[in-house]
């Protein structure tokens, strides 16, 4: 780290320490992971090695950050004990939740700072097409994000762990990933109707709408459906139930609602149900897509008739 340049206000992190002046070494580095890898991983390696030079660690450090990022499982540029951090972080990269043990931190830093880069690459590439969604279907939401989240815990004393969490919490608003062990985060609402017709009307609407519907015991005759049930909103949009529940006491004002905390000791007794859509699906799921349109903020109009429709209660 000698020769260092002049202080940039525009890396990633400020303080007193210089970028690093890169070698030769860095650049045989490059060459070989040129000559070994695809264009798009040695792009990718690229990608990340930049983020760590801009982020002001060593050039050892960014060399080891390469080429873990390119796939190789060894390189003839590193020592032996880089390589060995390399097997390290792309094991923890590739199998977080089957690691037991503690990583030193120089792992943690490699493997997180990589995640950042490829979160930041995933937003780019939704940016750069317009998308809200990226059309996976509800099993590879929850696998993807099941698998980061438990990542990130691992992670959680690298540098770039606070970075990290962000980008995986902003891309799971945007896929609508529910972690059904995250009710701290929800609302909950307790719904109690006066009679079956009223509860079976209600239930066939919020079933195509996708919100989690509780029971105080196992549910096992699909077709009795219960006049007093819970209602659990998506985790990253609470507003959509909370619009759901306004329109059901305006259609039926003798519908019981109460709102309840996430932190009450009876709900660990609930059973909650779901109706998990897969890909082939695809009415269904464009229903489901229409219900939750209507449920937006900037819909003024009431949307049961619309609701009763899709549901093929008319």
């Amino acid at each position: 780290m000698g020769n260092k340049k002049a202080f940039n206000p525009f890396d990633y992190q400020s303080g007193s320490t210089y970028r690093a002046i890169l070698s030769d070494d860095y650049f045989g580095l490059i060459e070989e992971i040129r000559q070994k890898v695809s264009g798009d991983m040695f792009s990718y390696a690229s990608d990340v090695g930049n983020y760590f030079y801009r982020a002001v660690f060593p050039e050892r450090t960014i060399m080891t950050a390469m080429v873990c990022a390119s796939g190789m499982k060894n390189s003839d540029c590193l020592t032996q004990e880089e390589n060995e951090t390399v097997l390290e972080a792309q094991s923890l990269l590739n199998s977080p939740s089957e690691q037991s043990k503690d990583f030193p931190a120089i792992v943690c830093d490699i493997a997180c700072g990589q995640a950042v880069v490829y979160f930041n690459e995933i937003r780019e590439y939704c940016d750069r097409l317009d998308l809200e969604h990226l059309n996976w279907d509800y099993e590879k939401i929850q696998v993807f994000f099941s698998k980061w989240y438990a990542f990130a815990k691992k992670v959680k004393t690298s540098n770039f762990a606070w970075t990290l969490n962000n980008l995986i919490d902003d891309l799971a608003q945007q896929q609508g990933f529910d972690d059904p062990d995250r009710d701290v985060n929800r609302d909950i609402y307790d719904i109690q109707t006066p009679n079956q017709s009223v509860a079976e009307e209600i239930w066939k609407i919020i079933w195509l709408a996708g919100f989690s519907f509780g029971m105080n015991q196992p549910w096992g005759n699909r077709l009795d459906i219960p006049t007093h049930f819970r209602l659990k909103s998506f985790l990253w949009e609470k507003e959509k139930l909370y619009r759901m529940v306004q329109v059901i006491g305006w259609h039926f004002p003798n519908v019981k609602i109460k709102m309840i905390s996430p932190l009450e000791e009876d709900l660990r007794s609930y059973h909650w149900y779901r109706n998990r859509l897969d890909i082939s699906q695809k009415i269904r799921i464009y229903s489901r897509s229409a219900m939750l349109d209507l449920l937006k903020k900037n819909n003024f109009t009431d949307p049961w008739p619309e609701f009763r429709r899709l549901a093929r209660l008319d």
